[in-house]
C-alpha cells in the first residue's frame, strides 16, 4: 500500500477501480434517459440525418452529441470511453499544474474529482450528462496540458 501511495503513476489504479465500479452500478433512471432519444433518432434518420438535424437545431453540441449517439447503444464501449475521459481529466490537470511526478498531489486531484457528487450527473441520464460535461472538460484540459508543456519548454 505504501508503494501505491508514494508512486505517482500507481495513484491512478485505485481511481480506475473506483470508476469501473461506478460504471457497473450506473443505471439510467426511467424518463431521464436523453440517450434513448439519440438511439431512436439514429435508427429513424440514420447517422447523417441525425447530424444534419442536430446541426440545424442545436449546432453547439453537434460533435459531443454525435459521439454520445455512436456509443449510446453499447454500454461497455461507453463505460470504456468514459473511464478513459476521467483518467485523461486527472492526468491533464496533473500535467497543467506540473505535478505529474508528485504522488500526493495526484491523490489530491483524484480526491477532488471523486468528491464531486455523482448523483448530480443523472439529470438527463448518465450517458447524456457525462458525455456533455465530463468529455469536453477532459478534452479541454488535455488541450491545455499541451499548452502548459509548450509554455514550460
Amino acid at each position: 500500500m505504501e508503494r501505491i501511495i508514494k508512486n505517482a503513476k500507481l495513484a491512478y489504479i485505485p481511481y480506475l477501480i473506483y470508476l469501473a465500479y461506478l460504471h457497473v452500478l450506473m443505471r439510467e433512471n426511467p424518463g431521464q434517459d436523453g440517450v434513448l432519444l439519440y438511439i431512436g433518432a439514429i435508427k429513424k434518420q440514420g447517422l447523417a440525418g441525425f447530424v444534419v438535424n442536430h446541426y440545424e437545431s442545436w449546432s453547439s453540441r453537434i460533435l459531443v452529441d454525435t459521439a454520445i449517439a455512436l456509443v449510446a447503444d453499447h454500454k461497455i464501449l461507453f463505460s470504456m470511453v468514459d473511464i478513459a475521459m476521467y483518467l485523461l481529466l486527472a492526468w491533464s490537470i496533473s500535467v497543467i499544474l506540473d505535478k505529474q511526478d508528485d504522488a500526493w498531489f495526484n491523490w489530491i486531484i483524484i480526491g477532488c474529482i471523486v468528491a464531486y457528487p455523482m448523483e448530480d450527473m443523472t439529470s438527463a441520464g448518465w450517458m447524456a450528462t457525462l458525455g456533455n460535461y465530463i468529455w469536453p472538460l477532459a478534452l479541454a484540459m488535455y488541450a491545455l496540458s499541451g499548452v502548459a508543456r509548450a509554455y514550460r519548454g
